[in-house]
């Protein structure tokens, strides 16, 4: 995964009705900085987390990106980040999007979508100064 991921266009009716919702119930202010089209590392996205004492994933917001030591770091591998001191203590999340960019060999991005449906890609996320932050689970490209 290229470090971007399209989170909603005009095909995904089910993602635009979670973006109507946002718009109706979060301040203005907080709503213009939420990832509606394509998400970058740094920026605010929809996520559904995982709520240990209610044992239940819960929808909010969270900024793709573990800050250490001065950079950010946007994605885990899945093979090796249990082992991981680095992500020792994150939880599973589920980032709900249109699709998501890999790069061929060539250095050209493609878009992999689902069309209509709703592609939830697996993260890890904890707190960071008192707010969420999620990296992207990912694994060798196919």
């Amino acid at each position: 995964m290229c470090g971007r991921y399209l989170f909603w266009d005009s095909n995904n009716q089910n993602l635009k009705k979670l973006i109507d919702y946002a718009e109706e119930t979060l301040p203005e202010e907080v709503f213009s900085r939420v990832s509606i089209k394509e998400a970058r590392p740094g920026t605010l996205c929809f996520a559904g987390m995982y709520d240990e004492k209610c044992r239940k994933y819960r929808s909010g917001l969270m900024k793709w990106g573990y800050e250490r030591m001065k950079k950010l770091v946007i994605n885990a591998r899945s093979e090796t980040w249990q082992n991981s001191p680095f992500f020792h203590g994150s939880q599973p999340c589920v980032l709900p999007c249109a699709g998501y960019y890999e790069w061929d060999h060539a250095k050209h991005r493609h878009l992999i979508h689902t069309g209509e449906e709703i592609l939830y890609l697996g993260g890890l996320y904890h707190m960071e100064n008192n707010s969420p932050v999620f990296v992207i689970v990912t694994e060798e490209a196919d």
